[in-house]
């Protein structure tokens, strides 16, 4: 029964880090280094890395209110 939860957290990682890189692969404020730099983060850093720059980035497309 352990190793199920292990397989299904490291799917859910993979799926996590793959939908991240291609949000931020698409994105065209980021210069090429950028990009690269925030995806090799992304494979680096567990989780973290993955939703930190997903919100660090999903911020900056959201108009602020004044």
């Amino acid at each position: 029964m352990g190793f199920e939860i292990w397989y299904a957290a490291i799917g859910i990682a993979i799926l996590l880090k793959t939908v991240v890189s291609i949000f931020l692969g698409r994105r065209d404020d980021l210069e090429t280094f950028q990009k690269s730099a925030q995806i090799f983060f992304v494979w680096l850093v567990p989780f973290f890395g993955a939703i930190g720059l997903w919100l660090l980035n999903r911020s900056q497309d959201t108009p602020v209110r004044a």
